[in-house]
């Protein structure tokens, strides 16, 4: 059974990677042009677009949905019967009563959203082709990080980047967490 499971694992992973060759061959065909800033953020959304389903996730997709509709779920519906009790209308409602008890949840999403935007990598090496060109405007820190280790063997130079890359992060986590303390609402700040 464990020996199925990783058979079916590996062709699953072996029919992305051939999707995202197929997708990054598709979007490189005028791959001799020089193109402007523009075109190559166009070029960089179409190919986030369509490599949706290609890239290695962490989460599957509609995860976020789900973790969005059992929070929902979770709200006390009294709180919304004492919220609509006390005159509040829908917008007081989800602004006074939703939102607080959804707060943990858009804590934890703005972390990890926070850490995968610094993880963009297989859409900008796609469309890029691996240079970051044109004039630097797809460089991002993980594909110069790359460039840097594995084009111009400077691991020195990319394992101080890297390192800053993880302060910059631990700080700004730290940031977002000390932040919560104003924003994000716990069930027992609540009284429940």
């Amino acid at each position: 059974m464990a020996r199925s499971f990783w058979e079916k694992l590996g062709q699953g992973v072996g029919r992305g990677l051939e999707k995202a060759r197929a997708v990054g061959e598709s979007i490189g065909e005028e791959a001799g042009k020089r193109l402007d800033a523009g075109s190559a953020r166009r070029r960089l959304r179409a190919a986030h677009e369509k490599l949706g389903e290609a890239c290695a996730r962490v989460r599957l997709d509609g995860a976020d949905e789900a973790d969005l509709l059992a929070a929902l779920g979770d709200v006390p519906p009294q709180l919304y019967e004492a919220a609509a009790l006390d005159g509040a209308g829908r917008g007081r409602r989800f602004w006074h009563v939703t939102l607080p008890m959804l707060s943990p949840l858009i804590l934890f999403n703005l972390v990890l959203g926070l850490i995968k935007s610094f993880q963009a990598f297989t859409q900008v090496y796609l469309v890029s082709e691996g240079t970051g060109e044109p004039v630097g405007s797809t460089l991002l820190l993980s594909l110069h990080l790359f460039l840097a280790a594995f084009q111009d063997l400077e691991m020195g130079y990319t394992s101080a980047m890297a390192w800053i890359l993880f302060v910059v992060l631990f700080i700004a986590t730290i940031l977002l967490f000390r932040s919560s303390r104003h924003w994000v609402h716990y069930r027992t700040s609540l009284g429940g």
